[in-house]
């Protein structure tokens, strides 16, 4: 009663890097987090249906670790497998990774590729599960998240909000009260000159 959880997730950061600056002082707030939490290396497998890995994505991609986080269940359950899908033609389900198909066949319309979306998540994510015990959550810019729409009892505010300029939150009434930060990141983002 009254506890609060937060659920930080660095996508990319590994212990190599972060311990040297924590021990260096560069990074206090991260100090700080570790010290009165949890820590553990992720253990991620190879992808087996992974065509399109290139040194840059060995081992599993970021949709699929963060969705077996959320979900706690592995791939071939919660059946996200990379950022984008593959349509094709005749065949009414997407296969959930980028199939390597020549481009003349895209241009023919043969197939397509599509954005991984946060319904295509076959198992319920860790704070749909808090509805069960009538807690509430809020959802703030986790990869697989957009569109947005009503998960349990959360709040979501997604992560690929500069995609559209709807189902950016959930409640949508969020996407006209923040909705312009996100359409606006990049000008923000600018370095400022002097």
């Amino acid at each position: 009663e009254g506890e609060r959880i937060m659920f930080i997730g660095v996508d990319g950061a590994t212990f190599d890097v972060i311990d040297p600056l924590i021990a260096a002082g560069r990074l206090p707030n991260f100090k700080k987090i570790i010290e009165g939490g949890v820590r553990a290396p992720l253990q991620s497998e190879p992808a087996a249906n992974q065509p399109m890995a290139n040194s840059a994505s060995k081992g599993m991609r970021t949709p699929v670790i963060w969705e077996t986080i959320y979900t706690g269940h592995h791939p071939k359950n919660h059946r996200v497998w990379d950022f984008m899908s593959t349509r094709i033609s005749g065949i009414g389900k997407n296969l959930p990774f980028r199939l390597p198909l020549p481009r003349f066949l895209l241009r023919m319309g043969f197939y397509e590729f599509d954005t991984t979306y946060s319904t295509d998540g076959q198992e319920r994510r860790f704070w749909e599960v808090y509805e069960d015990f009538g807690w509430e959550a809020m959802v703030l810019g986790l990869v697989d998240t957009w569109p947005a729409f009503r998960q349990g009892n959360a709040t979501v505010v997604s992560d690929r909000t500069h995609r559209n300029d709807r189902f950016l939150c959930y409640p949508e009434s969020l996407d006209e009260e923040i909705g312009w930060f996100y359409n606006r990141f990049p000008e923000f983002a600018k370095p400022k000159t002097m």
